[in-house]
C-alpha cells in the first residue's frame, strides 16, 4: 500500500461519515494557519441540487477570463483528488499528499488531538484553503457540503455567495420543511456581500432566501429572466442550462467591467461535469456494448429534474435502468418515474455503510420491474444485455453509484479529465 493509499484509508475510515455541525473548530484551524482562505477572494456555493454544476461552470467562465481558479467540490466520483482543482484540472497526488499528511496529523488524528479533531469534511475544507493559497489562485470557489449555516465551508468569508435550487435532503439535520431548509442554506449570506439566488422549484424557498438577503446586493434568476445568451450548449441538459444562468450572473458580479460575454460563452462551451445527464458509449467485460446515460439524481428534487429530462425525450428509447441509493436519502418520486419508464430495474448494492440494502431497494421498486441486485459492473452488464440495439440504459442515483460504474468501466481521474478536454476541443 502506498503512502497515499494508507493515509487516505485512515482518513476515510476514521471519520468520513461523522458530522459535527458548528464553525468553532474550523475557524480555529483557519486562524492557526494564518487564514490561508483570505489570500484570494472566495465564492461560496450552497444549495440542494446543482452546486457542482454552478461551481464548475463558474470556474470555467472565470478561467476563460484568464483567472487562475481553485475549485473545491464534493463528493468525488472516482478519485479523492477530484475534490481539489486548479485551472480546471484535479491537483496531483504529489501536490496533495504533503498537505493531507500535515492537516491529518495536526488537526485530524484523534490519538493526538482528542475529541476536538476535525471531521473528514472539515479536514478536506482546510486542505482546499491551504493548497489554493500555495497554488496562488486568483479566486477560490468552495462548494458547501451540508446545509450552509453550520457547514465547515461557512467559516470562509465570501466575496460572493451563490445559492442553487433548494429541495429536501439531509432532513435529519436540516429539517423537513422547505422554508427551514432554505433558512439553513441562507446562512452563507453575509450582510453587504452580493448573493445570486438560482431558480427555485418552491416559492417558499425563494421567499425565505430573498428576505434573508435583506439589503445586500441580491440577484434572483427566475425562469423568465434573461441574464445574457449563455451559448448554444448542445451537450447541456435543460437543467444544466438553468444552473449556467446562475454561474453567468455570478461571473458578471465578480468580474464587473472585466466581464466579457464572448469569453464567458467560450468557457461554458468547454465546460464538462461528469455524471450529470451524461451520455456514454460503453463496453463491459465479455464484449457487451451499449449506450448509457448517467445522472446523479439522488434526492426528490434530482429525481423530479431527471423525470422532466426523460419526458423531453433527451435519453431517447430507454430499455433498462440501473439504480442505487444511500439509505439516508429520500427517494420521493422514484416509483412514479420507474413505473412511467416501465422497464427492468437492476439495483446496485453500493459499497458504503450508508447504502440502502437490497431489501430496502426492492421495496421502492415496482415488483413487476425488479430484476435483482448486485455490484455495479454486474448490474450494468445485465441491463445492457436486456436492451435492443437502439436502446439505452439509464443509470442514476447516488454519486457513489456513478463512481462505481466508472470504476467498472476502468475509468480513473486522469481518464475522465482527458475525455472532458478532448470533447471540449
Amino acid at each position: 500500500m502506498t503512502r497515499w493509499e494508507a493515509l487516505q484509508t485512515r482518513l476515510f475510515e476514521q471519520n468520513r461519515f461523522t458530522i459535527k455541525l458548528g464553525l468553532e473548530r474550523m475557524r480555529a484551524a483557519l486562524g492557526a494557519e494564518g487564514h490561508p482562505e483570505r489570500r484570494a477572494p472566495a465564492v461560496v456555493v450552497a444549495g440542494t441540487n446543482g452546486k457542482g454544476t454552478v461551481a464548475s461552470s463558474l470556474s470555467a467562465i472565470l478561467g476563460a477570463h484568464g483567472l487562475r481558479v481553485g475549485l473545491y467540490t464534493s463528493p468525488h466520483l472516482v478519485g479523492f483528488e477530484e475534490r481539489f482543482r486548479v485551472g480546471g484540472r484535479p491537483l496531483s497526488r504529489e501536490v496533495l499528499l504533503p498537505v493531507m499528511e500535515y492537516v491529518f496529523q495536526a488537526y485530524g488524528d484523534v490519538n493526538r488531538v482528542g475529541e476536538d479533531a476535525l471531521t473528514f469534511f472539515e479536514l478536506t475544507t482546510l486542505m482546499a484553503a491551504l493548497v489554493f493559497a500555495t497554488e496562488e489562485v486568483d479566486v477560490g470557489i468552495y462548494e458547501v457540503g451540508l446545509g450552509g449555516r453550520l457547514d465547515a465551508v461557512n467559516a470562509i468569508e465570501p466575496a460572493l455567495s451563490v445559492i442553487t435550487t433548494i429541495g429536501r435532503d439531509h432532513e435529519a439535520y436540516l429539517g423537513h420543511a422547505i422554508a427551514a431548509i432554505a433558512g439553513e442554506k441562507a446562512g452563507v449570506m453575509r450582510e453587504g456581500v452580493p448573493v445570486v439566488i438560482g431558480p427555485q422549484e418552491h416559492a417558499e424557498a425563494m421567499d425565505v432566501l430573498w428576505e434573508r438577503a435583506g439589503r445586500s446586493p441580491r440577484y434572483r434568476i427566475d425562469e423568465a429572466e434573461g441574464v445574457g445568451d449563455v451559448g448554444p450548449g448542445e451537450h447541456w441538459s435543460a437543467l444544466a442550462r438553468r444552473h449556467h444562468r446562475s454561474a453567468w450572473k455570478a461571473a458578471q458580479i465578480f468580474l464587473g467591467e472585466r466581464f466579457d460575454a464572448g469569453l464567458a460563452r467560450q468557457g461554458l462551451e468547454r465546460w464538462r461535469w461528469p455524471g450529470r445527464m451524461e451520455p456514454r458509449q460503453v463496453r463491459v467485460p465479455e464484449g457487451v456494448e451499449g449506450r448509457v446515460w448517467l445522472d446523479a439524481a439522488h434526492n426528490p428534487a434530482g429525481i423530479a429534474a431527471l423525470a422532466r429530462e426523460v419526458r423531453r425525450g433527451v435519453c431517447g428509447d430507454i430499455g433498462a435502468v440501473v439504480w442505487g441509493a444511500l439509505g439516508d436519502k429520500a427517494q420521493e418520486g422514484l416509483g412514479e418515474l420507474l413505473s412511467e419508464l416501465g422497464v427492468g430495474v437492476w439495483a446496485v448494492e453500493i459499497a458504503s455503510p450508508r447504502a440502502l440494502t437490497a431489501e430496502g431497494m426492492q421495496a421502492l421498486v415496482p415488483a413487476r420491474l425488479w430484476r435483482g441486485s448486485g455490484r455495479a459492473g454486474e448490474s450494468l452488464r445485465e441491463a445492457l444485455l436486456s436492451c435492443e440495439p437502439d436502446q439505452s440504459v439509464l443509470c442514476f442515483g447516488s454519486i457513489y453509484l456513478l463512481g462505481e460504474i466508472y470504476g467498472a468501466l476502468g475509468l480513473d481521474v486522469e481518464a475522465l479529465v482527458t475525455e472532458a478536454q478532448e470533447s471540449a476541443d
